[in-house]
């Protein structure tokens, strides 16, 4: 079971002030239990800028913070070569095209979940064989195995 956590996972992860936080609880499991997870490269990117250019994320999230997810992320996940063509399938994309990354790094690589939080994404709910869940979908999916 590969998983993709997208950043607006990721950048909610870093704002939980609350370790019960389903959020939280995704994020670490997924470091605590080895699920296998995808960085693709643009994922990172994005994180890092979502950040940077966010003025209300910068006075919450320590540059440092970023780099010690990123860094935590590429240590224990498989990451995949950036995608350089458009996505090109008869499936549905996501509403927002800079999404569409995820979609076809999940597909090129066999991952079973994209963990979102989302609407543009969340809204496919699948794409043949990847699911789209939010993080409480996902987590109730890890109770469930």
């Amino acid at each position: 079971m590969k998983v993709i956590l997208d950043a607006n996972v990721l950048i909610s992860y870093l704002l939980a002030s609350d370790d019960t936080r389903t959020v939280v609880r995704v994020v670490e499991a997924c470091f605590a239990e080895s699920i296998p997870l995808l960085v693709p490269p643009e994922l990172l990117n994005e994180l890092t800028s979502t950040v940077r250019n966010s003025t209300y994320l910068q006075q919450r999230i320590y540059p440092s913070e970023v780099t010690n997810l990123s860094n935590a992320m590429s240590a224990i996940g498989i990451t995949p070569p950036p995608i350089d063509t458009p996505l090109q399938t008869s499936e549905p994309t996501s509403r927002d095209r800079n999404d569409d990354y995820l979609i076809a790094q999940a597909l090129l690589h066999n991952v079973g979940y994209i963990v979102t939080g989302d609407k543009d994404l969340l809204v496919l709910g699948q794409v043949q064989h990847v699911h789209i869940l939010s993080p409480s979908q996902f987590w109730a999916t890890l109770a469930n195995t």
